[in-house]
């Protein structure tokens, strides 16, 4: 018995690991390394929906200042704002004419540079109401929060309300 102990703590026959002690902890750093990055994941889509949010408060802000100016809203249906898909018009300017392609020195600007959503392949799409007395704008966010829901968003006037805008 005192062999048997002798040859297993003997330096000559243990030199490291054996290959199941090198497996099992390549798995539970590789199973730590997943958590991880699925962590910073869902905080990245968190980050971009705060930044959405941020962008349609600035979106509510300028169109406030439109309409204490002019009197009505931006008149427009189905119009891409900061981004679009390929071929489609993008708004990315809000100046006394309403939204624009670009603007000019001499336009009265409510908002230079008209953000896009931040995640490519997701839009911002704004449209008036039939005698311009109000606004709708299409979202949608990836996580959502306590007070915005997940998926499609419709910010108006009043606020932001879950689904798709009908006017």
């Amino acid at each position: 018995m005192s062999s048997l102990v002798g040859l297993i703590f003997n330096k000559k026959y243990h030199r490291g690991f054996t290959l199941v002690e090198l497996l099992v902890t390549i798995s539970i750093i590789a199973l730590l390394a997943v958590g991880v990055i699925l962590s910073f994941q869902h905080q990245r889509a968190k980050a971009r929906d705060a930044l959405r949010l941020a962008n349609l408060n600035q979106f509510k802000t300028a169109l406030a200042l439109y309409h204490s100016e002019v009197g009505l809203y931006p008149i427009g249906s189905s119009m891409h704002l900061g981004s679009a898909p390929e071929g489609q018009t993008i708004y990315t300017c809000l100046s006394g004419e309403g939204f624009k392609i670009s603007c000019n020195a001499d336009d009265k600007i409510f908002m230079v540079a008209v953000p896009g959503d931040p995640t490519s392949g997701q839009y911002f799409i704004y449209q008036s109401f039939i005698d311009n007395s109000g606004y709708a704008i299409d979202f949608t966010m990836e996580v959502g929060t306590d007070v915005v829901g997940k998926d499609e968003n419709c910010l108006t006037i009043d606020g932001i309300m879950p689904g798709f805008c009908n006017l």
